[in-house]
């Protein structure tokens, strides 16, 4: 016993004097308060996070502009990109934007809606030939139908969609329905979508 004694003593000031180490542990974590936090974590859980809703925007846009923009609110002070329509133009604009996608696209496609959208904003970024706002594009006489004002959800998230992602026109300028022609106002045809519009450049 006295032999068992000593031996748990021995290993009692092992232990103190030599702490086991744990296994080093490449994941990376995340503690509140500590040195540890990094905007890299962040960044990692976010673009998981985005990787987790991608299949969203398929079976449910809108569902998938929601999350999108929550993910963008949570980890907005650790992405390098975090700007939204909303910050990119001013509530009047977007309202004219959502009305005339409305109105050109009702019933339609989200895809249709995301590619009217298009149309408009690279109007305004092309304030050479147009207006540099999105409300001064819309109500151009002569150029779109703005008269809806009961918006869809679905025509919020295109709006949305369209002001953050890669152009799915190819910079159209211009698009009309009916019998498709090769040019439209001096612009050439680029291609019709899913719901019959012609998109010209």
């Amino acid at each position: 016993m006295k032999q068992l004694k000593r031996t748990l003593f021995v290993l009692i000031i092992i232990l103190t004097l030599f702490p086991v180490q744990a296994k080093a542990d490449d994941t990376p974590h995340i503690y509140a308060g500590e040195a540890i936090i990094t905007k890299e974590n962040f960044q990692v859980l976010a673009y998981k996070e985005m990787q987790r809703i991608s299949n969203l925007l398929i079976i449910d846009p809108v569902q998938y502009m929601i999350e999108y923009n929550k993910i963008l609110e949570n980890y907005r002070d650790y992405l390098d990109n975090t700007v939204t329509i909303y910050e990119m133009f001013s509530s009047e604009d977007i309202e004219y934007l959502e009305k005339c996608v409305e109105t050109e696209t009702f019933g339609g496609t989200f895809l249709s809606k995301v590619n009217v959208a298009h149309v408009i904003i690279n109007r305004a970024m092309d304030d050479e030939k147009f207006s540099s706002t999105l409300k001064g594009v819309v109500t151009t006489p002569g150029q779109f139908q703005y008269s809806k004002s009961a918006i869809d959800p679905l025509t919020i998230a295109a709006c949305e969609y369209a002001a953050i992602t890669s152009d799915t026109t190819n910079g159209a300028l211009y698009f009309k329905s009916g019998n498709k022609t090769d040019t439209f106002n001096g612009a050439t045809y680029i291609f019709t979508d899913d719901v019959g519009h012609h998109f010209y450049r």
